[in-house]
């Protein structure tokens, strides 16, 4: 709030002068506001949905940990998650959000396409490293912040989990903030908002699926998900199928990128786990 109310007052010194003197007007008869606020509803909405992500994550999660734990080690590992989103990202997205809306008002594509390839790339060269990081020291960051007080050591690998798996996503929602401000430069506000609608959906069926269907091939060894496996294959009916969804690496571990990057997560916050090849789940 503190932030939002700094971010109006900062530009008064420069509008002092311009018309004499600055005033507060609403012409609920002009048709420019009722456009502001129809463009409006839809940027609220999509802003608003991934708070509802974080609400649905710990719900399920607190099915599968203690319920009491879940919700407080997710929204700690979520602070911790948007620290580097905060500083990079928006930051990135709020500086190139006006030259984007200039160029679609001018029709300069070009420009538009050039604005949106930087920006990109400026987010990945700030959050790639930051999401390694996020990942490998998870664990001594989520004790540097908030193992004191009341905060006991036994919750700080549950954090920790909770932060390496969101740092997967980093870079990724960090382009995503970025391309929701170039369709709401094009005055395309509903198409980000779908997108979001679409996400949460989703994010709800993989929650759902880890709930009922459990996790094996991410934190065990190779040879624990061979016994496990097997012991599947023998409960299944005649002709009956096991379905697993699984980040799946090329032969070479380190592509495509997310397969590449939940294995780093593994190496760095599991004893023996891993994102196997398609030939190691082959094999068992």
């Amino acid at each position: 709030v503190v932030g939002t109310v700094i971010q109006v007052l900062l530009p008064m010194p420069w509008l002092r002068g311009r018309d004499d003197r600055l005033r507060v007007l609403i012409d609920w008869h002009d048709p420019a506001v009722w456009r502001v606020l129809r463009l409006m509803v839809p940027v609220m909405l999509g802003l608003g949905l991934i708070n509802f992500n974080v609400v649905i994550d710990s719900a399920f999660a607190s099915r599968l940990i203690d319920p009491n734990l879940a919700p407080t080690a997710i929204d700690k590992a979520f602070r911790l998650y948007m620290l580097p989103q905060g500083m990079f990202s928006v930051a990135i997205a709020t500086v190139l959000f006006p030259s984007l809306a200039r160029f679609a008002t001018r029709g300069d594509d070009e420009g538009f396409r050039r604005t949106v390839g930087l920006g990109v790339r400026q987010i990945a060269f700030m959050l790639v490293p930051a999401s390694a990081v996020s990942a490998v020291l998870a664990e001594p960051i989520t004790r540097l912040v908030f193992q004191r007080g009341e905060f006991a050591p036994s919750q700080t690998p549950v954090v920790a989990g909770a932060l390496a798996a969101f740092s997967a996503g980093l870079f990724f929602n960090g382009t995503m903030l970025l391309l929701n401000r170039a369709f709401f430069s094009l005055q395309s506000n509903w198409i980000p908002t779908w997108v979001a609608l679409g996400n949460l959906a989703l994010n709800a069926a993989f929650d759902a699926a880890v709930c009922l269907g459990g996790s094996f091939g991410q934190f065990a060894s190779e040879d624990e998900d061979f016994a496990l496996l097997r012991e599947t294959a023998t409960a299944l009916k005649p002709g009956g199928k096991a379905i697993t969804l699984e980040f799946v690496p090329n032969e070479d571990r380190v592509t495509p990128p997310m397969a590449a990057a939940f294995s780093l997560i593994m190496l760095a916050n599991t004893d023996a786990g891993d994102a196997y090849t398609l030939a190691q789940y082959e094999k068992m």
